[in-house]
């Protein structure tokens, strides 16, 4: 069991993630306080392209089950 203050360090690449791992911490019996020093590093282009490369591979293989026929309909 954890008794008082937490402090968080370190690096994400996202936002949100540091937001997410404080709100974890803060949920963990007997965290009375945390001090979150977490560090979000930039974004670079090489993130953007990835993402999009995902989204693509992902949307492009898209199958979607028709509710009436239940059956796979490709988009």
């Amino acid at each position: 069991m954890v008794s008082g203050n937490v402090s968080l360090a370190g690096e994400v690449n996202q936002p949100f993630k540091k937001l997410d791992i404080e709100r974890l911490v803060r949920n963990v019996p007997g965290v009375t306080s945390v001090t979150n020093d977490i560090k979000v590093l930039p974004l670079s282009s090489m993130d953007d392209r990835l993402r999009l490369q995902v989204a693509n591979a992902i949307y492009r293989n898209l199958v979607v089950e028709h509710p009436a026929k239940k059956e796979l309909i490709p988009r």
